[in-house]
This record gives C-alpha cells, sequence and structure tokens, in this order.
C-alpha cells in the first residue's frame, strides 16, 4: 500500500471550524505582516507500504478542500494510506476532519484510508500562531517518517504504525523553508512538488525567472537567499515602467495592471518565497483545468520542461460526481452543517424565494476586503434602487460592515449579509445569476462550474490576472475598474488600446464608481449579461468532461501515478 504525504498550512481566519457568530468587527486577525499573512502550519502527511508514496501541503481553507478532493481521488484509484498531519491548534484538527469527510461521504469504493493527525504541543490560544518559518514541528515528524518510525497524534494519543518513505511530497508553494528541511535531511532521493491553488498564466509569471516580469521580486529573491538565521525579510515595491506583458494563456496587460489595489509592499516577500520554492521543486501540481485555461497550462508545462520540472494539472478539484460539475449531495449537506444558528437554511430559503438568475452573489472570500468599503455600500444602494436581490458573505476578518448597514438589511427581504456563506450550495442554486468575486482562484472555478458568470472586483495575487482572463478571453464576466485604488489605479488598462499607455482614464470618484456600477448592472440582465452567461456554461460543460472517463484531468492522474505509484 502506498504512502502519501500532505503538508497544509491554515491562515487564522479558517482554523476555525466554526468561525461564524462572532461579529466581524471585533473578531481577533492579523493582518498581511511581514511574513506576510501568518499561517497556522499545517503539515498533510500520507504513509504507505512497500509501493509507492506520495505528499502535499496546502495553505487556506481552499487549499485544503482541493487538497482532500486529491486524496479522495487517489484512494479511490490505489491503495494508499494518506495521513493530513495538522498543527495541535484550537479546532484545527476537527476542521480538517470535517473536510475530509465532507469530501468522502459518497466515496463507497475507497481502496485506501485517510488519517488525519495533530502535531506539536497543544496550543489554545488562537492568537498564538507560529511563525511561517517556524520548521521545528515539520522537522521532527519528518525525520519519524523517512526513518520508518510511527507518528504520534499529539490531541488523540493515537499511534499511527510506520510506514515506508514518501515516493513524493507536495508541498504548499508558500512553504519553502519545509522545501529546505526536507533537502537537508533527505536530499533529492524523494521528489518534492509545489501544490499550487492558483491561475497557471499567473505561475508562470512567478516561475518564468524574469521572461514575464517580476524581474526585481527575483532578484531580491536570490539576494536574500543565503542569510544566516533564515530567509531574509525584504521591504520591495515593485516598479512599473509600462511594459507591456506577454504571458501564456493571458490577454496582454500592461505591468502596473498587476497592482490595481493599495497593498502592504511587504506582500512581494510573498513571490520572492514562491519563486525559490518553484525554481528549486521537483515540478508542480496544481488544481487548475485545461477547461478554461489550457494555453496557459501548455505555457507552464513547456516552461517547466525546459528546466527538467514536471507539472500536472488535475483541476478542477471540486467534490463532483464523476464526468459531471455536480456537487456531491453529501457534500452539500456537510458545508451546511458548519453553520449554526440556521445561517445556511436562511440563506437557501431566501434564495428560494427568487427565480432563476435573479440573484447576485457577493463574497471576496475568507481572507480578502476592498480597502475602498464605501464602494460596497455604494453597489448596495444601487441593488436596493433596482431591485436586485443579492447576497453578500463578509467572512473575512478584515471586513467591518458598519451598524447601520447591519440594521437595514437584518430583515430585508430583498438582501442578506452574513458573516459566513455556504457558497457551493449557493452558486449550485438556480437563482444565483451572477458572483460578484475577488477573483481568488477557487472563487472563480467554482463560479464557472456553475455556469454562474462573474463580477470581477480583484484585489491581489493573481486575482488580476485570473479577472482578466475570464473578462477578455472566456467573455464570461464583468471587471469593475473604477473601484481601483492602487499607485497605478487610473492608468490606462491595456483593453482599452496601446494609444494613450498610462494616460489616466479612470478617476475613482464616488461618482465615477456609482456611473460604472449603474451601467454594470444594466448591461447585466440584459443581452450582454445573457451572452456571457451562455459562456460560463460553455466552460462548466468541458469542466463536466475533464473527470469522465479519458478527460484531461484523468489522464493527468493517470500520468502521475505513473511517475511515483505504479512502481
Amino acid at each position: 500500500m502506498s504512502h502519501v504525504l500532505f503538508l497544509p498550512i491554515i491562515p487564522l481566519s479558517n482554523a476555525s471550524s466554526n468561525p461564524v457568530g462572532v461579529d466581524q468587527a471585533h473578531r481577533p486577525y492579523r493582518l498581511w505582516d511581514v511574513a506576510h499573512v501568518r499561517y497556522y502550519q499545517t503539515v498533510f502527511s500520507s504513509i504507505n507500504a512497500p509501493s509507492p508514496r506520495l505528499s502535499f501541503p496546502v495553505s487556506s481553507s481552499g487549499h485544503i478542500r482541493s487538497l482532500c478532493v486529491l486524496a479522495a481521488k487517489i484512494i479511490t484509484a490505489r491503495e494508499t494510506v494518506i495521513s493530513f498531519l495538522v498543527p495541535n491548534k484550537s479546532n484545527t484538527l476537527d476542521a480538517v476532519k470535517h473536510e475530509v469527510i465532507r469530501t468522502l461521504q459518497e466515496n463507497t469504493t475507497s481502496l485506501g484510508t485517510i488519517n488525519v493527525i495533530a502535531v506539536g504541543e497543544h496550543e489554545p490560544d488562537p492568537e498564538g500562531l507560529l511563525s511561517f518559518s517556524d520548521t521545528t514541528a515539520f522537522e521532527s515528524v519528518w525525520k519519524s517518517i523517512i526513518a520508518g518510525q510511527s507518528v504520534r497524534c499529539s490531541q488523540s494519543g493515537v499511534l499511527f504504525h510506520a510506514q515506508s518513505p514518501p515516493t513524493f511530497v507536495a508541498l504548499d508553494s508558500f512553504m519553502y523553508t519545509w522545501l529546505l528541511v526536507i533537502r537537508q535531511l533527505s536530499g533529492k532521493s524523494i521528489p518534492v512538488y509545489a501544490w499550487i491553488v492558483s491561475h497557471a498564466g499567473a505561475l508562470l509569471q512567478w516561475s518564468g525567472q524574469g521572461k514575464y516580469g517580476l524581474e526585481d521580486v527575483i532578484r531580491l529573491a536570490l539576494e536574500a537567499e543565503d542569510v544566516e538565521g533564515g530567509p531574509k525579510f525584504v521591504k520591495v515595491k515593485s516598479d512599473c515602467t509600462g511594459a507591456l506583458l506577454r504571458i501564456p494563456g493571458l490577454p496582454d496587460m500592461y505591468d502596473w495592471e498587476l497592482q490595481i489595489q493599495h497593498v502592504p509592499e511587504d506582500q512581494l516577500y510573498v513571490g520572492m518565497e514562491m519563486y525559490k520554492f518553484i525554481r528549486d521543486s521537483s515540478g508542480l501540481i496544481c488544481a487548475s483545468s485545461t477547461a478554461w485555461e489550457a494555453e496557459g497550462i501548455k505555457g507552464l508545462g513547456d516552461f517547466l520542461g525546459e528546466r527538467n520540472q514536471k507539472c500536472f494539472a488535475l483541476g478542477p478539484m471540486l467534490p463532483f460526481y464523476p464526468g459531471t460539475t455536480q456537487f456531491v449531495k453529501e457534500a452539500l449537506h456537510a458545508e451546511m452543517s458548519k453553520a449554526p444558528n440556521g445561517m445556511g437554511e436562511n440563506i437557501i430559503r431566501f434564495l428560494d424565494r427568487h427565480a432563476e438568475a435573479s440573484v447576485l452573489y457577493i463574497s471576496w472570500g475568507t481572507f480578502w476586503w476592498p480597502s475602498n468599503s464605501h464602494a460596497i455600500w455604494i453597489l448596495l444602494d444601487l441593488l436596493e434602487k433596482r431591485q436586485i436581490p443579492f447576497v453578500m458573505s463578509h467572512a473575512s476578518a478584515l471586513a467591518v460592515v458598519p451598524d447601520a448597514i447591519r440594521a437595514k438589511y437584518a430583515d430585508s427581504h430583498l438582501g442578506i449579509l452574513s458573516p459566513w456563506a455556504p457558497q457551493h450550495n449557493i452558486l449550485s442554486h438556480e437563482s444565483i445569476g451572477f458572483f460578484l468575486t475577488h477573483c481568488g482562484y477557487n472563487s472563480a472555478a467554482e463560479s464557472l462550474s456553475q455556469g454562474v458568470p462573474l463580477i470581477c472586483w480583484p484585489i491581489h495575487a493573481d486575482q488580476p490576472q485570473i479577472a482578466a482572463a475570464v473578462t477578455l478571453d472566456l467573455d464570461a464576466g464583468f471587471e469593475l475598474l473604477e473601484v481601483r485604488t492602487g499607485e497605478h489605479a487610473t492608468k490606462t488598462p491595456r483593453r482599452f488600446g496601446t494609444g494613450d499607455n498610462g494616460k489616466c482614464v479612470l478617476s475613482g470618484t464616488p461618482e465615477a464608481i456609482r456611473e460604472e456600477m449603474e451601467a454594470l448592472l444594466e448591461a447585466m440582465r440584459g443581452e450582454e449579461g445573457r451572452r456571457k452567461r451562455g459562456n460560463a456554461r460553455a466552460v462548466k460543460e468541458r469542466m463536466a468532461k475533464a473527470w469522465a472517463e479519458g478527460g484531461s484531468a484523468t489522464l493527468e492522474l493517470e500520468r502521475l501515478f505513473e511517475h511515483h505509484v505504479n512502481r
């Protein structure tokens, strides 16, 4: 039986299996600081017998969800024991167990087993986070695994028997320090892959050795590489010159279009670590799908191939019935069970009262929140004016909803404000017409998988690239431009042509934001909106084929098995 190792990380805002019911304005949180968001460090380990072993890590609930789906697919197809190693903190162990159970409830043909194991001493204080570069707990576990020793869950006391070392490791791409531990103790005898939930075109930019921009990030990554005492934190500002970026799988964009919102300079540290990780890894395992970015995946695979690295694109990584994009019923029920006080049921009852494709779902995910929140209240005002029903999730710890706004919609028949939302249940509901989102990879993929077009309000990371791909390449959504707040926010986007490169055509004033939103809501309900919905449904159909027999994802998983399991 094979051995698979999963090594993820969980941010504070997602660590609890029951994070709702807390007033968002008073919930404790940590901002994206010196080492970006300080994550709960989570190790996912999978252990097996004399046959092939694998290993994977993750950051954030979105990464964990997709990793659990991958685990389910692996144990369905091969005899494998997968052990998730998580920190012994707060509700982390229960949260991961819940997600594993949610993913596996419909799985009746499992050949393998999944274990969830807490690592390290118990730390009940949710603020007591391990630093992003702390490798102590992981180093201890890794030594036991490669020595063929048993591993004990530090929370339950259960002893998990010794297994053979993993045939490969999939580690979250932010966890470069953990890669260094593996290399130091095991050399290159065990392949280590970066587990990434992101857009292939954006990944190509981060890994492309400056070929596709980000030269300053890569330069500083190299300069900070061999600093005694661990990775050096460098405050860096990415200089934008108006360079035209041509990246496979993405529309042409100016370099400043990747920095469209005000974000701390410190966040480019993430890029430095990711660049080094991808460079030094054995390749990538990504949750992306050829169903909506075939060119980008091919470009990424070709580039990595030139460096003798491998790329496995296994998306969509969602709990679907085989050969469909229909969420497994038990997974939807499990998602609903996380909500206290009937919150999930209230949302579904609200959706049931409205016509097909009439409701706007709004969410910036569990971490992100716009810095110009006044624009959100402009949007809600316009929705009320046009009598467009909506559900808005404000799950981020950064979200502050004024008391007046809360009171206004407390008993409203037009809209719901919620600190938590069952996103799979919502997006799969027939009443959802559009999804206004920050365009995180999971949110975009989940929406398209249900044939729901997007309204894009990107903030950072790969979100600007995904928004451009959705609106310009797929023509499956709109993008709000006047809500941009960054230093280059008012400059001309490439989509408006090249004649006035750098000229200010946007203003970002409340009046301009209102005017753009009014025009968008009008278009959303007209012919343009119907066209974009049709294009989103075409992507949905392609996604449904990915995990069918002979589909792109099915073949990619077989290729992964050929390299690391069927030996």
